[in-house]
């Protein structure tokens, strides 16, 4: 049995076929947030879209619809699961060599037979993400290797995560938002009496972008008042800032996977999370 609480060692390297076979969960995962965003209340933060990592099953977990049932998605087996409020799987669409508007028809056959009212269930989302030369017409074709060590990264992030929430107050559940599908929280670290946060750090985990061509771990920060930042300001960890582009900080995955054992590679991102904190904390102290 997986044992929640311990790291899992990423050995391999992450290149291309690595990055596509990541590119394809984020497009299965927006099968959950169609869900989340045509059958559940919407709410201001987008929430009813988001989803939660389960250790147990490498799975991305949904919000509950109104008769409890949730939709969940296997990062490793890539299949698409409908679960009750028992965590019992009632259904099952395998997702590899099958084409996104073929699982879509799918989904919604499977969620009729559980007395889910599909009729609001469009094809449609309230965002783009990149096609990545996924097409609608064209199938998954993924590859267990790269989807298992994907896989790694999101259970060790949400391992580290915890870790460092548990140390602050304040701090927000760890999510997967399907947009950039990055898993992230919030820490608080002040309030103003409304209770409405004034100074905020952001961290997670995200995938390649823009910024970074790989995955990364991140810290960003934000204060109702104006802060100056030195350029001089250390180093979080072996991370970097990345002043002025982005008001944050970065720790790319191969940094990480320089750590030869799991306890070697988990410090290294304890310590970036860890130290980089800190050193917010005392820019919006001062």
């Amino acid at each position: 049995m997986e044992n929640p609480a311990q790291w899992k060692l990423q050995t391999l390297v992450f290149d291309n076929k690595m990055q596509y076979n990541l590119q394809q969960q984020h497009h299965a995962a927006q099968f959950i947030a169609l869900v989340g965003h045509h059958l559940i209340t919407q709410k201001e933060d987008d929430s009813n879209t988001n989803m939660e990592f389960q250790t147990v099953g490498n799975i991305l977990i949904g919000n509950p619809l109104e008769n409890g049932l949730r939709l969940g998605m296997r990062l490793i087996d890539f299949k698409l699961e409908i679960i009750d409020s028992n965590n019992k799987v009632l259904s099952g669409i395998s997702l590899n060599s099958k084409t996104k508007l073929q699982i879509f028809y799918e989904l919604k056959e499977e969620l009729t037979k559980y007395g889910v009212d599909v009729s609001k269930l469009s094809y449609d989302l309230h965002y783009e993400i990149p096609d990545y030369n996924i097409l609608d017409d064209k199938i998954f074709s993924v590859d267990e290797k790269y989807l298992r060590e994907n896989a790694f990264y999101r259970h060790n992030a949400n391992l580290v995560l915890k870790d460092i929430l548990s140390e602050y107050d304040n701090s927000e559940e760890i999510k997967i938002w399907p947009h950039h599908f990055d898993t992230g929280s919030i820490i608080n670290i002040e309030k103003n009496a409304k209770g409405e946060p004034t100074n905020s750090i952001g961290l997670g985990f995200a995938i390649s972008d823009s910024m970074v061509n790989e995955p990364y771990y991140y810290l960003n920060f934000w204060s109702e008042q104006k802060l100056e930042i030195s350029s001089k300001i250390n180093s979080p960890g072996q991370g970097k800032w990345m002043f002025p582009q982005w008001q944050g900080a970065v720790l790319p995955i191969s940094v990480i996977n320089s750590g030869k054992s799991p306890e070697s590679q988990k410090l290294i991102a304890y310590e970036f999370l860890r130290e980089g904190i800190e050193k917010i904390k005392e820019l919006l102290n001062n």
